[in-house]
């Protein structure tokens, strides 16, 4: 499972630090995280972050997806959720 959760430091701060730098003079975690972020904000989204750490999160599981094709007798599922740190609450993230 990729979970990402509400409230992530790591895209508050690729929020600000993929628009001032380019994705190869920052750390690997952010070079990561900002196609999630630059495909964010191209959608005009009110919740410019939330919608960042899903789209981030789903990202994540496309990457993974390529090892799934390892385990063709189906034993394998890669899924991305979201983690409310406050309500404890665990939301698998489906679709677009």
């Amino acid at each position: 499972m990729v979970l990402g959760h509400v409230g992530c430091g790591a895209v508050k701060a690729a929020l600000v630090e993929c628009v001032s730098k380019l994705a190869t003079e920052l750390p690997e975690i952010f070079a990561n995280i900002c196609p999630a972020v630059e495909h964010a904000r191209k959608r005009a989204m009110t919740d410019l972050e939330s919608r960042a750490i899903d789209l981030n999160v789903r990202e994540q599981v496309r990457i993974l997806e390529r090892f799934r094709k390892r385990f063709s007798d189906g034993s394998l599922k890669i899924v991305g959720a979201r983690y409310n740190l406050e309500s404890g609450k665990v939301d698998i993230l489906t679709g677009d």
